[in-house]
């Protein structure tokens, strides 16, 4: 890519390269290369002059990114792809509980590929089972056969709680659902969340969520609509993940009761 802000030429992104990551520029208008140092409040220029952006980086407003696993129509890669881009996805710190960052979980899990036909799970000696041994198992009563893709987030699975969606899929854990989230301050200094949301509504998955649909054991669908609908209502600054929100009348504190 070119960049005309600093100085002609072509311009290298090295992200990840040590302490600080490196922006190379090839300044083909200057006599001596220049490389420009960027931090996470500051780009310095090597032959002079620092750019300070304090907070500038970070996210100043909220939004809610949604991929249904194994979702072939749009694709879930899509979604988490634009995630990532957004800062939602964690791709150098491990997640709570893994060895690898939420990324490389999702990616490791067969989530990203998102291709149920492939049957990763087949086989404990390689593909997901083999990448991710502490945080994915087909033990009993999970169920790994035939065409099936692990579940990231486990919305509708609480069994303490009386939860369980009856699908018996594969199911990373702990799930990933609180640690796809970001906290944003708003332009009025308030608090608001932003989210990758990856529902789980079928084994060998499906495109988008319909409506209500009373007669699953957990209503997804539902489950959805509330959690989006109130997201939404609040301006991002409330995003549950309570499976109430899934019962038909949701008996949620923050959901009004319908009228008699």
């Amino acid at each position: 890519m070119n960049y005309a802000g600093f100085n002609n030429g072509a311009v290298q992104l090295r992200l990840g390269s040590g302490a600080s990551d490196v922006l190379n520029v090839d300044d083909s208008a200057s006599i001596v290369a220049t490389s420009y140092t960027v931090t996470a409040s500051r780009v310095s220029r090597s032959l002079g002059g620092n750019y300070d952006y304090s907070g500038a980086d970070q996210l100043t407003r909220e939004g809610l990114v949604v991929g249904t696993v194994g979702d072939t129509a749009v694709p879930v890669s899509t979604a988490i792809a634009m995630a990532r881009a957004a800062g939602l996805v964690e791709m150098k710190q491990p997640a709570v509980g893994y060895d690898v960052p939420a990324d490389q979980a999702l990616v490791r899990a067969g989530v990203v590929e998102g291709i149920a036909n492939l049957r990763r799970l087949a086989d404990s000696t390689s593909g997901p089972l083999a990448a991710l041994p502490l945080n994915l198992s087909c033990a009993a009563p999970t169920d790994c056969s035939g065409d099936v893709l692990v579940d990231p987030t486990s919305y509708g699975l609480d069994p303490a709680n009386g939860v369980n969606d009856g699908l018996n899929a594969p199911r990373l854990t702990p799930p990933l659902r609180g640690q796809l989230t970001h906290p944003v301050t708003l332009g009025d200094g308030s608090q608001a969340t932003s989210a990758l949301l990856l529902p789980y509504l079928s084994r060998a998955g499906q495109h988008g969520f319909r409506n209500p649909q009373p007669g699953k054991p957990f209503d997804m669908d539902q489950f959805l609509a509330n959690l989006i609908g109130r997201w939404f209502e609040t301006r991002g600054r409330e995003l549950h993940f309570d499976a109430c929100q899934a019962k038909e009348p949701p008996n949620c504190a923050w959901i009004p009761a319908p009228p008699p």
